[in-house]
């Protein structure tokens, strides 16, 4: 099993839905495009703590005063806002 397929199955189990595929985004390791059956989501990988918490609540407050181009945080089936994961580098 390759790290995507832990990375899936973490995110899986925190969102509740079944991934079909995960492939990175451009270069960097930093976003994922990922296809499920309710739909297609991009991920944001973040490498510090505090600035997940801070671009996270950012983009909510942002999202509901109106800005419309602000990516909307899908919140995880528990009602977190993050998902903290033990794959830190996926290959």
């Amino acid at each position: 099993m390759s790290c995507y397929d832990y990375f899936a199955l973490d995110l899986e189990d925190a969102f509740g839905f079944d991934i079909s595929l995960i492939e990175e985004i451009g270069e960097g390791d930093h976003f994922w495009r990922v296809q499920t059956r309710e739909g297609e989501a991009c991920l944001k990988r973040f490498r510090h703590g505090i600035e997940v918490e801070t671009s996270t609540r950012a983009s909510v407050y942002l999202h509901s005063r109106g800005f419309s181009r602000t990516p909307k945080v899908i919140p995880t089936a528990d009602g977190r806002l993050f998902v903290r994961s033990p794959i830190t580098d996926p290959v």
